[in-house]
């Protein structure tokens, strides 16, 4: 099932979009807000393992596309954390031509307002690096 906010489509997630997800965290800059260690030699490996931790819970795991052009956008992921649905965790990322537009914190608001209204859950958890200071700031306003 895909979804809609104002300028973007969020799609489920393809097995051909690996390649995708290659470039978008093979980028230097996107991999040192995102992740701790290096993550492109791992990446099919990381992809199934967070594919298969959505099929046993309920959220969503996908792309996202430009509704304008249907250019990739980024990844995003929202994903209950327990069997009673009382906490969701949201991920975010988007190639950085689609930085300081807004499109994260339309993203960001409208994935915690799915999963408070349309996946009843009590709490949305993120993890971010205390270095990315762009996305602490939007998670702020959101």
């Amino acid at each position: 099932m895909s979804f809609e906010t104002e300028r973007t489509i969020l799609r489920p997630f393809k097995p051909g979009d690996t390649d995708l997800l290659f470039t978008l965290y093979n980028d230097p800059e996107i991999q040192s807000l995102a992740f701790i260690d290096y993550v492109a030699a791992k990446l099919e490996k990381w992809i199934k393992e967070m594919a298969s931790s959505h099929e046993n819970f309920p959220g969503f795991l996908g792309l996202v596309e430009d509704k304008a052009s249907r250019a990739f956008v980024g990844h995003v992921s929202l994903r209950t954390t327990g069997t009673r649905k009382h906490g969701c965790s949201l991920s975010i990322a988007l190639k950085r031509e689609w930085w300081g537009k807004g499109i994260g914190t339309e993203i960001t608001r409208w994935l915690v307002n799915h999963a408070f209204r349309k996946l009843a859950v009590h709490r949305v958890t993120l993890n971010v690096l205390a270095s990315n200071e762009r996305a602490l700031a939007m998670y702020k306003r959101v």
